[in-house]
């Protein structure tokens, strides 16, 4: 649920971005990740929670997870916590 495939620009001057799909993989928004979060207080956020990461370019990346522990996609799916641990279940079954 958290990593959309893909997001519609709003309205910009820009005709570049100007109400553009763009496949980010994320909905941008902040979640409660349980033990995967960050430790980082900013603002209304706080440590238990982090901005869904994209997944854009995954296939480039070297380590995935939010902090890079696992090398594997299929590791950190299981590696999910908080809000995510339902998707984390599903991924079991």
């Amino acid at each position: 649920m958290c990593h959309k495939p893909s997001m519609q620009a709003d309205f910009s001057p820009l005709a570049a971005i100007n109400r553009k799909t763009v496949p980010v993989y994320s909905d941008l928004l902040v979640h409660d990740r349980g033990n995967l979060g960050d430790g980082i207080v900013q603002g209304s956020v706080d440590i238990r929670e982090m901005r869904t990461a994209l997944l854009w370019g995954l296939n480039a990346r070297p380590v995935y997870l939010n902090d890079g522990r696992t090398k594997w996609i299929d590791a950190a799916i299981p590696g999910h916590d908080g809000e995510a641990r339902i998707s984390q279940k599903k991924t079991r079954n």
